[in-house]
């Protein structure tokens, strides 16, 4: 994808008027991606509408220390985009996850490491006033999956003092009979937004 240059906006937006897409490199505003002559918009981070919503750096960390379940994003290589639900640990700045050694998602982040990571927690309908309290935080990064066997056992010992902190011998033994069966991602974060409504 090395071909990738940049165009005149006014070019850019006649092909996206005309509703052509594809893949290309990041950059900005728009790119043409080698003889393929497909243009797509830059995915870029954008600035929270509801700053007064913003949830400050140490609550956000806190709300990804506690909560229990976080949605995945990853891509497939034909765009197609795919989310499923995971337990996590989010820990010195990383966030690890345990998987299968197979699935939709390990072969989505080999072909593109960039995801998207969500948790909510402290939800709270309001019926009579049509709207939901909630805590929320949203990371941007890299994905990968542990190769270290040190650092993937740390990862999983990690989960286990998380999810299962009075059953912390025993998950040893557990991870010790497991680890081979199991995958570990490790998300280098980029961005974290955290957005709340209490």
């Amino acid at each position: 994808m090395g071909n990738s240059v940049t165009l005149p906006a006014k070019i850019i937006q006649k092909n996206v008027d005309r509703g052509t897409s594809g893949k290309a490199d990041f950059v900005v505003p728009y790119v043409i991606c080698g003889d393929s002559r497909k243009v797509w918009r830059r995915a870029m981070f954008s600035e929270m509408r509801r700053k007064d919503r913003a949830m400050l750096e140490d609550e956000t960390d806190a709300l990804l220390k506690t909560a229990q379940v976080g949605t995945l994003a990853t891509v497939s290589e034909d765009n197609t985009p795919y989310v499923v639900p995971m337990n996590f640990v989010y820990t010195k700045g990383v966030i690890y996850l345990h998987s299968a050694v197979e699935g939709k998602k390990l072969d989505n982040i080999v072909k593109n490491s960039s995801i998207c990571f969500n948790v909510i927690d402290a939800v709270e309908l309001m019926p009579a006033a049509f709207a939901t309290k909630y805590k929320s935080a949203t990371v941007f990064g890299k994905i990968a999956i542990v190769e270290d066997p040190e650092e993937k056992r740390q990862g999983l010992i990690a989960v286990i003092q998380k999810y299962s902190p009075d059953f912390y011998e025993s998950g040893l033994q557990y991870i010790d009979k497991a680890i081979e069966k199991t995958k570990v991602l490790r998300i280098e974060v980029s961005k974290i937004t955290g957005k709340a409504r209490v």
